[in-house]
């Protein structure tokens, strides 16, 4: 819906020891920065209608 944030889930497929790690880092690293590409691109694509 429009003025909700998308779900977003990460899954690694790896079963070294630092999965959980790498897996804990993309949430709080990567989460906020896909979530700014994805609003920036439903802004645009608002605009345009």
């Amino acid at each position: 819906n429009a003025n909700e944030d998308p779900k977003v889930k990460f899954t690694v497929k790896d079963d070294r020891p630092f999965r959980k790690s790498l897996s804990d880092a993309m949430v709080v690293k990567g989460k906020p920065l896909i979530l700014v590409k994805i609003w920036v691109w439903a802004e645009s694509m608002f605009k345009e209608e």
